[in-house]
């Protein structure tokens, strides 16, 4: 794994519902990337709107799954 998808996990794993709509714009820029790359990699699935092509919602694949294991068996989450 590569250090830019470890720091998209690891900011997708801080990034939920109730503390997501509290991001700074510049963070949520940051999360809309992440989750493109984590898409772009298997990581997750995500669904956009239409209009616009934000990412609405994401959620970790049966290989993001092990990812995150494995990171938190690294870093000892």
């Amino acid at each position: 794994m590569t250090k830019e998808i470890e720091d998209a996990l690891l900011l997708f794993l801080t990034a939920d519902d109730r503390n997501f709509i509290e991001f700074p714009a510049e963070s949520q820029d940051q999360f809309q990337e992440a989750t493109e790359l984590l898409r772009k990699n298997g990581l997750v699935t995500v669904t956009t709107m239409e209009e616009g092509g934000i990412n609405v919602t994401a959620s970790l694949t049966d290989s993001g799954l092990i990812e995150i294991y494995k990171l938190r068996e690294k870093r000892i989450v």
